[in-house]
This record gives C-alpha cells, sequence and structure tokens, in this order.
C-alpha cells in the first residue's frame, strides 16, 4: 500500500490489527458457500456498499461477494480490487496501471478438493 499512501494525503492508517484462521486450532481456516436456497444474486447482495449522500461510504469485499469466484482466495483478492476501484471513482481520483491492465486479471477460480 506504500505507493498509495501519497495519493490520500489526508489519510493514513493509525493501526493494523491482523489474524490467522489457520492459527486457530477451532477454525483450522475457513471459506463462504451459498446455501441450496440462496438467491441467484446472494454474492451481488453481499457486495453492496453502504451509500451516504450518493457515494459509497463502507465497501464490502471476500471471497463471499464474488459472483464468479465465490468461495476462493482469487475471489476474495478480486473483491477487494472491485472495491477499491469503487472508492477511486467515487473520489475521482485515478491510479495508473504499471503493467497498463489490471494485475489481478490472470487468477483463476479454482477450488480444493481437501
Amino acid at each position: 500500500l506504500a505507493p498509495f499512501w501519497r495519493l490520500l494525503p489526508s489519510w493514513r492508517p493509525v493501526a493494523v490489527h491482523a489474524t490467522s484462521w489457520t492459527a486457530n486450532p477451532l477454525f483450522g481456516g475457513s471459506y463462504s458457500y451459498p446455501r441450496p436456497a440462496a438467491p441467484a444474486d446472494a454474492a451481488d447482495r453481499l457486495a453492496a456498499p453502504l451509500v451516504c449522500g450518493g457515494l459509497p461510504t463502507v465497501c464490502f469485499a471476500g471471497e463471499a461477494t464474488h459472483t464468479r469466484c465465490f468461495g476462493t482466495v482469487a475471489g476474495a483478492m478480486l473483491s477487494g480490487e472491485r472495491e477499491a476501484e469503487r472508492l477511486l471513482t467515487a473520489w475521482d481520483m485515478h491510479v495508473e496501471d504499471p503493467e497498463g491492465s489490471r494485475h489481478l486479471e490472470h487468477l483463476e477460480c479454482r477450488r480444493s478438493i481437501f
């Protein structure tokens, strides 16, 4: 994130909290999946931002919010990029990608079978 701090001069994180699901003996990792009776647009509903004054105020990302890569690490990463782009667009900020295209587009949605 360091290269983006200069683009947000009035904003600085004051604290960071990281967790590790795999280190927790009660969980050992987790992922999301829709229940059989879930509506077809469940991921879209989960991804809908909270809006104030016509602008997204709180955005939601994670593997459960990606329609094509639901329940995968790729879905989590792609949804994070989606929400970052949503906020940058709302704030009328433009960030040039040094590669000339989205760097996460190559990710595939593959689920591992344990």
